[in-house]
C-alpha cells in the first residue's frame, strides 16, 4: 500500500476533525472518504473521482493536495481512455495531426470563399434595404393616419354662410 490513506487519517486525527465533518464540507460521501483512508480503491467510483476526492480531503486536513495526488498516481496509475483504446483496436494506428495541417486552401477554395462572401454581403444588403423600406412605409402610413385624424371636416350646406344676406 502507498500509505496515502494513513497520511490522510493521521492528518484528520491530528486536527481533531470527524470524517462526517469532512464529508459535509466537501460533499463527498463518508463511505468514499473511509475507502480512501483504508485505500480500498475498488469501492471508489473510478480513478478520476479517487484523485479528486483525495485532493479535496488533503486540502481540508492541511496536506499538500499535489503531493497526495502524485502518491496516488503511483498507487492508482492513470487508466487509458476507453474511446481511444476502442478506436485503436478497430482501426489500427490513430494518426493525430495538428489542426493547422488539416486546413489547406488551394486557388479553387479561395475562389469559392470569395464568391460565398460576396453572396453573403449581397443578401445582407438586400435584407437591410427591404427592412429599411418596410420601416419607411410604416412611417408613411402613420403620417397619413395622423393627417386624416387631424383634418377638419368639410363644410356642409347648413353651416355655410349665405352670400348676400345681411345681418341686422
Amino acid at each position: 500500500m502507498s500509505g496515502i490513506g494513513e497520511q490522510l487519517r493521521q492528518a484528520r486525527l491530528a486536527r481533531g476533525i470527524d470524517i462526517h465533518e469532512i464529508a459535509s464540507e466537501t460533499r463527498i460521501s463518508s463511505r468514499y472518504l473511509e475507502a480512501l483512508e483504508k485505500e480500498d480503491f475498488k469501492t471508489l467510483p473510478g480513478a478520476l473521482f479517487a484523485r479528486n476526492f483525495a485532493r479535496q480531503y488533503a486540502a481540508h486536513v492541511g496536506l499538500d493536495p499535489i503531493q497526495i495526488e502524485k502518491n496516488l498516481d503511483q498507487a492508482f496509475p492513470k487508466e487509458p481512455d476507453p474511446v481511444l483504446e476502442q478506436q485503436s483496436t478497430q482501426h489500427g494506428h490513430i494518426d493525430f495531426q495538428p489542426l493547422k495541417d488539416s486546413f489547406t486552401f488551394d486557388s479553387s477554395s479561395w475562389r469559392r470563399a470569395r464568391w460565398s462572401t460576396l453572396a453573403l454581403v449581397a443578401v445582407l444588403g438586400a435584407s437591410s434595404a427591404i427592412y429599411m423600406g418596410w420601416q419607411e412605409m410604416g412611417g408613411i402610413f402613420a403620417e397619413a393616419r395622423l393627417a386624416a385624424r387631424t383634418q377638419q371636416p368639410a363644410p356642409t350646406a347648413a353651416t355655410e354662410p349665405v352670400h348676400g344676406a345681411h345681418r341686422a
